[in-house]
């Protein structure tokens, strides 16, 4: 579901902004080789998850959210 203004919405009706959505990030095959030897890679894409209809309402690979978020 989006709204007039394009962003997404899950069926809580909670944005990306909301409180109860969560920035998941999500790592290549050579970012869990780096986390399982205790570095801090940074992940290939961030989902936002709504935690509680489970919902991802997007999926950012902006590098700024990148480096904001994870």
């Amino acid at each position: 579901m989006t709204t007039e203004d394009g962003s997404a919405r899950c069926r809580c009706g909670h944005d990306r902004t909301h409180p109860l959505v969560v920035p998941e990030p999500r790592y290549g095959l050579g970012g869990w080789l780096l986390l399982g030897l205790g570095a801090t890679p940074r992940p290939r894409e961030i989902a936002f998850r709504c935690t509680r209809c489970q919902q991802v309402l997007a999926i950012s690979r902006d590098p700024e959210d990148l480096r904001r978020l994870a």
